[in-house]
């Protein structure tokens, strides 16, 4: 868990808690979902959404996919997504470890209220792969709040100098 008691920092309540989508409740089954980036984040203050990410079916969240595809189908999902709330996806180029800031250059691709997901949460949307890129979501609140966070998928074109873990090859 990522609960801080509330703690205030900078005006931010620091109420976080991270979920996984592991196998079972199985220690070695949390660690390989961790392992896997299986996970995402939401804020304890708010209506809990679970947010998931496939790319073409195959490459789950937490996932590298190494592709010369320039276009791939992406299916987001927010489970129990609140009333006046938005689902927001993001991409962004790749920052292989060490080589850039802090900040990221992730831009807004597509927004879904809840009523544009099907019954399951789910939406889908082709994204243009035409370079190296991540994508991710975050839930956002009448107010434009971040309440929700997803960890990112990556689809690159070529495999990186290092390697691609082993718990993250798609």
């Amino acid at each position: 868990s990522d609960d801080h008691w509330g703690d205030d920092w900078a005006g931010l309540t620091w109420n976080w808690a991270t979920s996984t989508w592991a196998a079972s409740p199985a220690q070695r089954d949390l660690l390989a979902a961790l392992a896997a980036g299986r996970v995402y984040c939401g804020s304890l203050a708010a209506a809990p959404v679970a947010l998931d990410l496939l790319v073409d079916g195959e490459v789950p969240m937490g996932a590298v996919s190494v592709s010369s595809l320039t276009s791939r189908s992406l299916a987001v999902t927010a489970a129990a997504l609140p009333a006046g709330s938005a689902l927001q996806v993001f991409q962004g180029d790749v920052d292989y470890a060490g080589t850039g800031g802090l900040s990221s250059n992730a831009a807004q691709v597509a927004s879904f209220g809840p009523a544009d997901l099907n019954g399951g949460g789910q939406a889908t949307l082709t994204v243009d792969t035409s370079t190296s890129s991540f994508l991710r979501t975050q839930v956002v609140d009448a107010n434009g709040k971040v309440q929700g966070l997803s960890n990112p998928v990556w689809l690159l074109g070529s495999t990186p100098p290092d390697g691609i873990p082993a718990p993250r090859q798609a």
